[in-house]
Parts: structure tokens; sequence; C-alpha cells
């Protein structure tokens, strides 16, 4: 938790999905689609070749429309997130949010230039994908660490957390029953991929035997 309220947590973007219900898994994946992976590179290429051009560094500004959007955004986000939260773990979690969106668009402004041959302001469209994307990842962040700082979750997380730490390594179900039947086998099931998500604990397989590290 030190992490998340110290602001370290919040310097990085997180990106995550579930597949639907029922999806089926896949053990081999198709191949990948070459000519979208070659159309990529050759984009990345003509990006590095652009910046190149500016070994000592470039200040980009933002145009009249990209400024405006941005100042509508953080006039709007940045109150909710300062004093319209009430769970502190959301408001640390969400806090260089609007930052972000001027880092992203800065990226977007660079894969433009890319494919157009050049760039010279930060335009709208660049703002409108980089708060698409910290929007996305800020929603991706409270998912994944949203819950982990308050109420019965908390106490579920610690609970897990003392049993690993205690026993080493140990099998899913003899995790279920020493944590206790105070937690439905889905939450613990839930709150355990959620931790290994976060890097925390360990996980390996033998065969059919799952076995669970807390990571030190």
């Amino acid at each position: 938790m030190s992490d998340i309220f110290g602001g370290f947590t919040n310097r990085f973007q997180f990106f995550w999905a579930e597949s639907p219900e029922g999806s089926p898994l896949i053990a081999i994946p198709p191949p990948i689609d070459r000519v979208q992976w070659d159309t990529l590179l050759d984009t990345l290429k003509k990006m590095m070749i652009w910046l190149s051009y500016f070994p000592h560094g470039q200040e980009f500004k933002m145009s009249y429309d990209a400024e405006q959007l941005y100042k509508q955004f953080y006039d709007t986000f940045t109150p909710i997130v300062r004093w319209k939260l009430s769970n502190e773990t959301e408001q640390a979690l969400l806090m260089r949010c609007v930052t972000n969106v001027v880092k992203n668009a800065l990226i977007f402004m660079c894969l433009r230039a890319a494919t157009e041959g050049g760039a010279e302001y930060i335009e709208k469209c660049d703002i409108e994908a980089g708060i698409g994307i910290s929007m996305y990842s800020a929603r991706c962040m409270l998912d994944i660490m949203g819950s982990l700082a308050t109420g019965e979750r908390a106490k579920l997380d610690a609970r897990i957390a003392e049993v690993l730490k205690k026993t080493g390594k140990i099998s899913a179900r003899l995790l279920h029953e020493r944590v206790g039947g105070r937690w439905p086998a889905s939450e613990v099931q839930m709150a355990l991929k959620s931790l290994v998500q976060l890097g925390v604990i360990k996980v390996e397989r033998d065969g059919r035997r799952t076995t669970l590290q807390w990571k030190t």
C-alpha cells in the first residue's frame, strides 16, 4: 500500500482485459498478421528517424484546439480526483492521470509525424487519443488495485499474505482451507487472481498441481 499512497504506482499506466465468459482457450495462437506487423515496424522506424532530427531535444506546443480540449479535460477531471472522491486509494491512483494525457498525446504526435512527414504541434486528435488511453488505463488501474486498501478485500488480501508468508509454498486448495471460511471460495479466488496480476504471488504448475508462493 505504501507504493500506492507514496505516489509510486501512479507513475505507471496499467492495461489489462479479461476474455469474454465462455471464450475458448487457445493453446497455440494463430500467426500474426505480417502486413500489420511490417506496417507497425515501418512506422516505428520512420518515427525514430524523425526524432533523430532533434538530438538535443525539442519543445512541442499544443495547437489552440488541442490546448482548449486539454484545459476542458483538466478543469473537469482534476476537481473530481482532488475533492469529490471519498476513496483515498482512488485519489492516489488517479492523481497523475491528467499529466499522462499529455505524455500519451506526445507519443501519438510522434507516430503521426512518422506517417505524415513531420509535425509542428500537438493537435486536438493527439489529445483526444491521449485522453482515451489515459482513461482506459485509469479504469484498469482501479480494477486491479482500487480495492486493495479498503474494507473486507484488504482484510482478505492481508490474510492471504499472512498464510503464504508463514507456509512458503502451498497448494491453492490448502490455501483456501487455511484462509478460513469467512470468505467464499469465489472471493478468495478473485483476490488471488488480482494479487497474481500485481506480481506479489508466484504461481507454479506441475501437471495438475498448482502451488502458490509469496514473493519476497
